[in-house]
């Protein structure tokens, strides 16, 4: 089968010509040709495509020279080859130092179609390459648009010696620098990995492996540290093995993740916690209960009278001290009031003074006229004493614990300054040492729940874990300062209440309350419990059947339902019946029966469908006896 062949001649003599077509054409190709033999035509042919040009070297008013330059001057790259009957070996010379790519004699035209082939072959190789070379050049260019445009930081350096051959904007993004402060520097050198990390990593690329999501940490040019995920393969660049690394920022990701553990560690807590408040409640309900038995029937000897008030008084530390338990997973009930914070430090200096020691001097300062916040009394004591008790370890031979309060009023811009800060007015209490300061490592874990830098014994990790915890109940937040060797000052800001202040030291009396002559059903699985509440009811002049379970109280509910007017009931018990189930039992079959719900657990513990959520008749353990007795004759003479 013939090959086409596209042929432009280059000739005065039509005959001449005739005789080279003839010629190639009996060389197997069908050949399509033009004949021109002046520089114009020339110029308007070569609009055309070509395979071949074949030139004579001797022309009238034009020669075969001047035709390979004007070939050239187009920029047409297709095989060029000069035929003479005249030519001489200087002029073949020259003509093939002018760009020629082969010359024959009209007297040999033998030569002529090997000369073809060749041409052909190799101009086809040419193309071939060039186009290679224009797919290589464009992937190139497209490789170098994606890594540069990439949001994912990338780097490109030489596998020998890692010096950094490119990066793009994202990667000086991450670690800070500009891009003259990196090309041309190593890994090493700036901090990207650590020196034996990379040369393992090297190692491995050498052998052909990759790196897939390997997790390091990188130093930016400010020092801080970030950890990415690097991932790292070889690529080959201008004939040099080179490694192309990516890093993916999962700074913030671990970060959540640690707050995820954090908030899995405080739920865990917060549940054993909750089991510990229930069990302690209980036991508290018996102390206090019993005490203001005793304060009713010895309120005219004033010895006894003085003591039991003071138990009362430690009962209600106690109970206190429970509700701190709780304050991790948010737990506990709050029971805020309008308070002046000027008078809860002022009540605590004595108790502080005692607690840090006489090698300690404290100093308090007020804020002027006073200082109101919304808050609950008792868990701003358990801040003041946390931070006293942290400061007084952190000053073993002595120093100076200052506590101040202090209105503050910050807007926009000043609170964009204070991380977790907002505008508004506030109340700030200072409570600032001179102790031995918290070094920067420790510094941002101090309020993480069992948190401790001291010896075992010396700390549990819970102190200011509590604190943070308050605070965050009442919608405030901690801002930290300290310096290592010269001592540490939180300061902690409450929302300031427009509210009027009530008295942190309320006098105890004990108030009248009205009893009755009413039949109660009590049902309680505590005996010490269930006994102190049946003395405070007969004691009042109530009828009262008490019951240590579900199953017992419907055995009685069946015998004296027409009495009963009242159910007081424990809301968990162990049989299978709880208060709620036997609430509703009861009620179905007489509705106007009033119920009274008792629980050391709060509503909250006790889930989402309790009936104790805004329920006016639910009691919290432990309870104040008067307090009690007063929702027994609110419940019983309400219609």
């Amino acid at each position: 089968m013939s090959t086409p062949l596209r042929l432009l001649l280059v000739e005065d003599s039509e005959d001449d010509a005739l005789l080279l077509v003839r010629q190639i054409r009996s060389g197997g190709y069908e050949v399509h040709f033009e004949r021109v033999d002046t520089a114009a035509a020339l110029d308007n042919a070569l609009k055309k495509p070509w395979d071949i040009v074949i030139s004579d070297y001797a022309m009238p008013g034009f020669n075969g020279l001047s035709a390979l330059m004007l070939l050239q001057k187009r920029s047409i790259d297709i095989p060029f080859i000069m035929v003479s009957g005249t030519i001489g070996e200087d002029i073949a010379v020259e003509a093939m130092k002018a760009g020629a790519h082969d010359y024959v004699m009209k007297t040999n035209l033998v030569r002529l179609i090997p000369a073809i082939g060749r041409e052909l072959r190799e101009i086809d190789e040419r193309r071939q390459r060039k186009r290679a070379e224009e797919a290589l050049r464009a992937s190139e260019e497209r490789f170098s648009k994606a890594f540069h445009a990439s949001p994912t930081p990338m780097v490109i350096a030489r596998l020998d010696d890692g010096v950094f051959v490119d990066v793009n904007d994202s990667f000086l993004t991450l670690l800070g620098y500009k891009q003259e402060e990196v090309i041309g520097r190593t890994y090493s050198a700036i901090g990207f990995i650590g020196d034996e990390d990379r040369e393992n990593a090297r190692r491995a690329l050498l052998d052909g492996k990759t790196l897939r999501n390997h997790e390091v940490k990188l130093s930016t040019k400010s020092g801080d540290l970030r950890t990415v995920l690097l991932s790292m393969e070889v690529i080959e660049i201008a004939g040099v093995k080179c490694s192309l690394a990516t890093a993916i920022d999962i700074t913030e990701r671990k970060r959540l993740e640690e707050q995820f553990r954090q908030a899995q560690k405080m739920e865990a807590f917060g549940q054993l916690a909750a089991g510990i408040a229930h069990d302690f409640n209980n036991i508290m309900t018996v102390v206090q209960g019993n005490l203001s038995l005793m304060r009713m029937e010895s309120a005219s000897r004033s010895e006894q009278a003085s003591a039991a008030d003071q138990i009362t008084r430690a009962a209600q530390r106690a109970t206190n001290l429970t509700r701190q338990l709780l304050m991790f997973s948010r737990r506990s009930p709050m029971q805020p009031k309008a308070l002046d914070l000027n008078d809860v430090v002022s009540n605590m200096t004595k108790m502080l003074k005692h607690l840090i020691g006489e090698h300690i001097a404290l100093e308090a300062h007020y804020a002027p006229s006073s200082a109101p916040i919304h808050a609950d009394p008792g868990m701003m004591e358990q801040v003041l004493m946390n931070l006293a008790v942290n400061s007084r370890d952190a000053m073993p031979k002595g120093g100076k614990l200052i506590i101040e309060t202090l209105p503050v009023s910050l807007d926009e811009q000043q609170a964009s300054a204070r991380p977790r800060s907002r505008p508004g007015a506030f109340i700030c209490l200072s409570v600032r040492d001179t102790g031995c300061g918290i070094p920067p490592e420790h510094l941002s874990h101090i309020f993480e729940p069992f948190y401790t830098t001291k010896e075992v014994g010396k700390g549990t990790g819970l102190g200011l874990a509590t604190v943070f915890g308050i605070v965050e109940q009442h919608h405030g937040w901690i801002d930290v300062e300290s310096h290592v060797g010269i001592g540490t000052t939180m300061r902690i800001y409450f929302p300031c209440s427009l509210r009027s202040a009530t008295s942190v030291a309320e006098r105890q009396t004990i108030p009248k309350i009205r009893g009755g002559t009413e039949t109660l059903l009590l049902v309680e699985d505590e005996t010490p419990v269930r006994q102190l509440m049946g003395r405070l009811l007969s004691h009042h002049g109530y009828q009262v059947h008490a019951a240590a379970s579900g199953v017992d109280a419907l055995k009685i509910w069946e015998e004296h339902r027409p009495a009963i007017n009242l159910l007081v009931t424990d809301m968990v018990m162990p049989d299978g019946i709880n208060g709620r189930e036997l609430a509703d039992r009861m009620k179905s079959e007489k509705s106007d029966l009033k119920v009274i719900y008792v629980s050391g657990y709060t509503d909250e513990m006790l889930g989402p469908d309790s009936p104790l959520r805004n329920n006016p008749n639910f009691m919290e353990k432990p309870f104040d006896p008067y307090k009690f007795l007063q929702r027994v004759r609110d419940c019983l003479d309400a219609r």
